[in-house]
């Protein structure tokens, strides 16, 4: 009979260490250098792990910043920052690969084993901050900018033996930026036009751009890879990036900016001295692989200040090239958004002007400057005067004056895209900027959606079509002073349509679920799923409460709800039906008190519903938590002042702050079957408490002390409780 016996006497106790050792010298800030040096050992860990990481690392970092300009004459405005950095870092493991056996010192380990890698780059830039006198510098030298960066890596592990990458990129833009006062006023002669003239009148139309950016970019980079095997890989980049925008604001409403991105491939004259000199004699691009084009425009109007209609369309088309087999994929995303910002108050005031305010206008007008200037200008100059009707008008100003702006905004957007087709071809700019395909969406035409290019040959036909449309409402209201609710409702629907007649449709909308599966009608409406608005609501000034003065400085209250209705739709009929019954918080409170010292108290307390019924089996997951959240803040400043005679006296600041974090969550999950029989899936509660103590000792000495403290009780893992304690001395030395 064999026994192998096994006996522990005692446990094996490691220390692990870890340092860090940093310097930083500047010189006048035309020299800095930053170095640092790091090591931390296998058996090393924090208090929050219960194991060390098993590998040794050493990590050097040198980080060098040289400011030639600095010495250079300061009207010439000329920068050209130079960066060095180095970096390498090295790891090493505490066992052999897939055994149990100690390499020793970390030293003496071979690199086979070891993750090395290095790293040493630099980048310089040059451009203009200051304004040329000559006219020649001001529209070339002044806008243009160039930057040059040189990178090298070298990396090793088990499984490479050498991975060596050496980038170079190269950039130079130009952009200017015109005159504001290029425009004309075509509309001058209608000023004096009672009501309307003023507004026209100072119509502009710009005749000159408004900002041109153009700027250029090559990226060349090389791989080279050596397995352990033999094996070796190598690989090559040479790109060249152009960029070109134009932005033109036609009127002070209409502003249009116009952007195109061109990507090429020059991997074919990369190694070749004579093949790129006759690249940049032909100005011969190379393979463009991608291509992208984006149109903005917007249509502000904002002298209609009661009303601020703006109208915006974004387009964007990309184009790439796959160039394995030569086919092209497209895609034009396009986005019409209207909105309007209804002020009541600002309505009314531009056919009535208040009394209160038409007096203290004329109090505060005196000869020169005036700040109520700008302000009285933006009033109507026509005032009813009619007593009669100013008197009817008085009461619904004064309603106006508590609402808040009615802001609403109705939002189409439209994405189409289409891959596996010949690479030769440009679709329509119809297409690109999703013309067609919006005007099918507002005036019902019968364009395509597809672009009409045909597909690569032996390449599968594929395409998405996808149309969101969105309406959000927002408004609010100022009950009596320090008592504001808010009020938001939104309403979205998402349509997909796929190759293969494949077609999804995804709703959103406002409301309140009502019954166990939240699609019941409600009483005596005898209708469901009626679309309510959330709410916010939020109560300032309650510290002005007899009681409540004497302790508290402020005192806020918070009320907040959700809740929505998400369904799913196909082709078999509707999915899935999620709703969401949310108050977060329910009620809140901040509370700050009075004295010298700042002393604050925040809980708030938030109950959350949510409901996903599976149409296809007729079940209902209900998941309901409750959640308790607070935290208290205490702090206190001091110091001692020592006078000294014959040097400079000692101001010491000290400040400790006391901070208690507590939260208490509870999530209860339930399924419900479709004949009503309900089954507990899953009940968890969590409780976290951390207090925090931090202190400050001058400017240069600061510390903590925190403890954590978890309680986790679920319904299948049990019951499990952490506990960790920590602190943090830190001591500034400067010199």
């Amino acid at each position: 009979v064999l026994i192998n016996e096994m006996r522990f006497t005692d446990v094996k106790k490691t220390r692990g260490q870890a340092f860090r050792i940093k310097t930083d010298v500047n010189f006048a800030d035309l020299l800095s250098i930053n170095t640092s040096f790091e090591r931390k050992d296998s058996e090393f860990r924090t208090l929050q792990e219960r194991l060390g990481s098993g590998t040794t690392t050493d990590k050097v970092s040198i980080n060098t910043n040289f400011n030639p300009h600095i010495i250079l004459p300061a009207q010439w405005g000329v920068k050209t920052p130079v960066s060095i950095n180095y970096l390498t870092n090295v790891s090493t493991p505490k066992y052999k690969t897939g055994t149990d056996i100690l390499v020793g010192d970390f030293n003496d380990a071979p690199d086979s084993i070891k993750t090395i890698s290095q790293s040493i780059s630099m980048s310089t830039s040059f451009k203009k901050t200051t304004r040329s006198d000559k006219w020649w510098m001001k529209y070339t030298l002044d806008k243009f900018t160039t930057g040059l960066s040189v990178s090298y890596r070298k990396s090793s592990d088990i499984a490479v033996a050498s991975n060596v990458t050496q980038d170079y990129s190269w950039n130079m833009g130009y952009s200017y930026q015109f005159s504001n006062e290029n425009y004309w006023r075509p509309l001058k002669f209608m000023e004096t036009v009672p009501l309307i003239g003023k507004t026209f009148s100072e119509s502009k139309l710009f005749w000159s751009p408004k900002k041109i950016q153009s700027s250029m970019k090559l990226n060349e980079d090389t791989n080279n890879k050596l397995y352990r095997n033999g094996t070796e890989n190598i690989t090559e980049g040479f790109d060249l990036i152009r960029d070109f925008s134009l932005t033109y604001q036609f009127t002070n409403s209409v502003t249009s900016t116009y952007s195109k991105n061109i990507k090429s491939d020059l991997i074919a004259i990369k190694n070749s001295p004579d093949a790129r000199l006759d690249a940049i004699k032909n100005l011969n691009p190379g393979l463009v692989t991608n291509m992208s084009e984006q149109l903005s425009n917007t249509i502000s109007m904002d002298k209609v200040r009661w009303l601020r209609p703006t109208i915006t369309y974004n387009s964007k088309f990309s184009w790439s090239l796959q160039t394995t087999d030569f086919n092209s994929s497209i895609a034009s995303d396009n986005t019409l958004k209207t909105s309007l910002n209804f002020n009541a108050k600002d309505f009314i005031e531009t056919f009535y002007t208040p009394d209160n305010v038409s007096s203290s206008s004329s109090k505060s007008s005196r000869p020169g400057r005036n700040r109520n200037k700008n302000k009285t200008s933006k009033k109507s100059s026509f005032n009813i005067k009619n007593k009669y009707f100013r008197y009817l008008i008085l009461p619904f100003h004064s309603v106006a004056t508590r609402l808040s702006p009615v802001s609403a905004s109705y939002t189409i957007t439209i994405n189409n895209s289409e891959a596996g087709l010949v690479h030769d071809q440009m679709p329509s700019y119809f297409y690109r900027f999703g013309i067609h395909s919006m005007q099918n969406e507002l005036i019902g035409s019968n364009y395509p959606f597809l672009s009409g290019i045909s597909n690569q040959e032996n390449t599968l036909e594929s395409w998405n079509n996808k149309i969101s449309r969105d309406l959000a409402l927002s408004s609010g209201l100022n009950f009596i002073s320090g008592i504001v609710i808010k009020l938001n409702f939104l309403d979205k629907e998402t349509v997909i349509r796929e190759d293969g007649s494949k077609e999804t449709i995804t709703r959103l909308i406002s409301l309140i679920p009502i019954g166990t599966r939240g699609n019941d009608s409600i009483p005596g409406l005898n209708q469901k799923n009626i679309p309510v608005p959330n709410w916010d609501l939020n109560w300032t000034g309650l510290h002005k409460l007899p009681i409540l003065n004497k302790i508290f400085s402020s005192v806020t209250l918070t009320h907040a709800y959700k809740g929505e209705l998400s369904q799913t739709e196909t082709e078999a009929g509707l999915q899935n039906e999620d709703y969401l019954h949310q108050f977060k918080p329910l009620l809140g409170f901040n509370f700050k008190f009075k004295g010298e010292n700042t002393m604050s108290l925040n809980t708030n307390l938030s109950q959350t519903l949510t409901i996903k019924n599976n149409t296809q089996t007729g079940s209902t997951e209900r998941t309901f938590s409750n959640a308790l959240t607070g935290d208290i803040s205490y702090s206190k400043q001091g110091g001692l002042y020592i006078p000294i005679f014959f040097f400079r006296d000692f101001d010491i600041k000290n400040d400790i702050t006391f901070k208690l974090n507590m939260s208490y969550d509870n999530s209860i999950k339930n399924t419900i079957s479709i004949s009503g029989e309900s089954s507990l899936l899953d009940n968890t509660t969590n409780l976290s408490i951390r207090p925090e103590l931090t202190y400050s000792f001058t400017r240069w000495v600061n510390g903590g002390l925190h403890f954590d403290y978890k309680f986790v009780d679920n319904l299948t893992t049990g019951q499990r409780t952490e506990r960790d304690f920590g602190f943090s001395v830190k001591i500034k030395i400067q010199g």
